[in-house]
């Protein structure tokens, strides 16, 4: 080994930093598209769709019930639970999630004065824990699901500004 290779790290520096903005970005995104995968489980869409047009049509293909129903028994049954939210509600919700991103994008410039290090890795821990409580504040009530998803999306809001200065 050289004398002037003894003190240089194998891997270097920007290069860690580098992979480490591009997995939290990863998780961002992650997190920010995995209630729209898990709505479609979360809501019993063949009773929202009664309940919204009670008077349903042979030739409506949009709410064609019958090639809905699974009415073969083999296979588990997922009887997980089943929320009574419409179409508004869900958008709303899936919705929500930008109103925090926005309003906090501009609080991603005093990366530089509060640390990048800090607002980065609070944006990505804390908004992974905030998802975690999800399910259990929808047994309670949907609006809940929103205040979450609204904070979810402020915390998420400074990361990109925090990260391109973590680059520079």
């Amino acid at each position: 080994m050289n004398a002037k290779n003894v003190g240089k790290p194998l891997v270097p520096k920007r290069l860690i930093v580098g992979l480490m903005g591009c997995l939290g970005c990863c998780l961002l995104y992650v997190l920010r598209s995995n209630l729209s995968v898990a709505i479609i489980a979360m809501v019993n869409e063949l009773e929202v769709i009664e309940e919204e047009d009670t008077i349903i049509q042979d030739n409506d293909l949009c709410y064609d019930i019958s090639t809905r129903i699974n009415v073969s028994n083999s296979g588990p049954i997922y009887n997980g639970p089943k929320y009574m939210w419409s179409a508004s509600i869900q958008g709303v919700i899936l919705g929500s999630y930008f109103y925090g991103y926005t309003v906090t994008q501009m609080l991603g410039s005093y990366a530089d004065r509060f640390g990048a290090k800090w607002m980065t890795g609070l944006g990505v821990l804390l908004p992974a824990v905030f998802n975690a409580l999800i399910p259990v504040l929808a047994e309670v009530h949907y609006s809940l699901v929103i205040l979450m998803r609204v904070l979810i999306g402020a915390f998420h809001g400074v990361i990109y500004a925090c990260v391109f200065s973590l680059f520079a």
